[in-house]
């Protein structure tokens, strides 16, 4: 698995927040796993506050 960087994270949440792709398809878009991209989103949520 590799590392998400912030620009990982950013693209995830922008992925899944405004254009609803599914946690599962990003997963596998950027070779991570589900969690990684739960908690990015979660993380994005939290800093976007």
């Amino acid at each position: 698995m590799k590392k998400m960087t912030d620009k990982h994270k950013i693209m995830a949440w922008l992925l899944n927040k405004q254009f609803n792709y599914p946690v599962v398809a990003i997963a596998q878009l950027m070779q991570v796993s589900k969690n990684n991209i739960y908690e990015a989103i979660k993380e994005m949520n939290f800093e976007c506050e």
